[in-house]
């Protein structure tokens, strides 16, 4: 009776109102059931994703850990008469653009004595090109993180 009343545009309105929402409430009602399940699909190749580029940086990490470490053990460095010295001849430098065009993946390698003082520099890029590295003989990194 009530219905009767109401012009076709507030029943319409009505019509509209209910096929819209109880679909959409039975839709939500579904998903509130199923949420850790929709979770946990979804978060899945996130947390897979994750642990592959944990992985990934682990190893860069452990490969210039290893790299610090052979270049520590290298004589050459260990001369006080190699240090502050930016000739090519230097078997220090010679090592460095050695190690720089091995890698290639530095820009730069600075030998740096526990005060800051730059002790030796690279003169070359990855590419073997020459590079100005003298200038940066002239920094302390005594400040420096």
């Amino acid at each position: 009776m009530f219905a009767r009343r109401l012009p076709i545009r507030a029943k319409l309105s009505l019509l509209f109102l209910i096929f819209g929402l109880v679909p959409a409430l039975a839709v939500f009602m579904i998903f509130l059931t199923s949420r850790h399940e929709f979770e946990a699909a979804f978060a899945r190749p996130v947390v897979n994703l994750a642990h592959q580029i944990n992985d990934v940086i682990d190893r860069n990490l452990f490969e210039r850990y290893g790299d610090v470490q052979a270049f520590g053990y290298n004589t050459a460095a260990h001369d006080p008469a190699n240090w502050r010295y930016p000739a090519d001849s230097n078997p220090l430098i010679g090592t460095m653009n050695s190690y720089m065009t091995a890698y290639g993946i530095y820009k730069l390698m600075v030998l740096v004595s526990p005060k800051g003082e730059v002790l030796a520099v690279n003169s070359v890029d990855s590419r073997g090109k020459p590079i100005p590295s003298e200038p940066i003989y002239q920094h302390s990194f005594a400040e420096a993180s």
